[in-house]
C-alpha cells in the first residue's frame, strides 16, 4: 500500500447567545484520532495539524482561519491529502447536518459575541452576495455512507448566516487558489438530541470515509 500522508485541520465553536456549553467544543477535545483513525489505516501518514475551538466572533474567525492558511502552506504541493473540517451547532435541528455550500453573506440575526451584527452584507466584497462556494467533497455520497453506517445524517445547502456560514464561505473562499484541500462544514444538534458518543462517532466516519475516498 502506497505511503500517503493525511493531514487534518479541525475546529469547533464555544458559547454563544444563548448556547452555553457548544457540543463542538466537547467533541473537538476529545476527538482521539490517534486511536480511532491510525488504527485503521496503519500504513498512512496521518496527521492533526490544527485542532482549536473558536470564539463565536469575526475577529476570532479571521485569526483562526489566517493561522489555518500558514499551516497548510507546506502541505499543499508535497503530495499529500488535506481536510479543514469545521463543526458548528444548530441547536434547533434534530440531525447531524454536512453543508454542502456556503453563501457570500453575512446576515446575522443575532450579535457575535464581540457585538458585530452585520446585516444584509457581502463576506466578499468583489462577488455577488448570492454568490456560493460548494464543497469539493461529494457531500451526497458521503451522508448516504453515514447513514448506511446508521448515523442520523443528512446533506445541508443552507449553512445559514451566521458565524458558520461565515466561517465555510471564508475557508473556501481562502484557498480557493489550490485543488490540494478539501474543505467542509458539519452542523451538529445538542447532545440531549443526539448523544456525544454518536456525534463523535460520526465525526470519525466522515474522516474515515474521507481518507478512503482517496484510496
Amino acid at each position: 500500500m502506497e505511503n500517503k500522508t493525511f493531514n487534518l485541520y479541525i475546529s469547533g465553536f464555544g458559547p454563544f447567545d444563548t448556547v452555553t456549553k457548544n457540543p463542538t467544543t466537547t467533541i473537538v477535545e476529545e476527538l482521539d484520532i490517534e486511536n480511532e483513525i491510525r488504527k485503521d489505516f496503519e500504513d498512512y501518514n496521518i496527521n492533526v495539524v490544527y485542532k482549536e475551538v473558536i470564539e463565536v466572533d469575526i475577529d476570532s474567525v479571521d485569526e483562526q482561519l489566517d493561522c489555518i492558511h500558514d499551516k497548510i502552506q507546506d502541505s499543499l504541493y508535497d503530495g499529500s491529502y488535506n481536510l479543514v473540517l469545521h463543526l458548528g451547532t444548530d441547536s434547533s435541528s434534530s440531525r447531524i447536518q454536512v453543508e454542502k455550500q456556503a453563501a457570500n453573506c453575512k446576515d446575522f440575526t443575532i450579535p457575535d459575541n464581540q457585538g458585530n451584527q452585520p446585516q444584509g452584507e457581502k463576506i466578499d466584497r468583489s462577488k455577488d452576495i448570492e454568490h456560493c462556494l460548494a464543497s469539493v467533497i461529494d457531500t451526497s455520497t458521503v451522508v448516504a455512507a453515514l447513514r448506511a453506517a446508521e448515523y442520523n445524517c443528512v446533506e445541508s445547502k443552507d449553512a445559514g448566516k451566521y458565524i458558520c456560514n461565515y466561517i465555510y464561505y471564508s475557508c473556501m473562499n481562502m484557498l480557493s487558489y489550490t485543488t490540494s484541500c478539501d474543505i467542509v462544514f458539519i452542523h451538529v444538534p445538542s447532545f440531549t438530541t443526539i448523544k456525544e458518543e454518536k456525534q463523535l462517532g460520526c465525526v470519525y466516519e466522515f474522516i474515515r470515509q474521507w481518507i478512503t475516498s482517496k484510496e
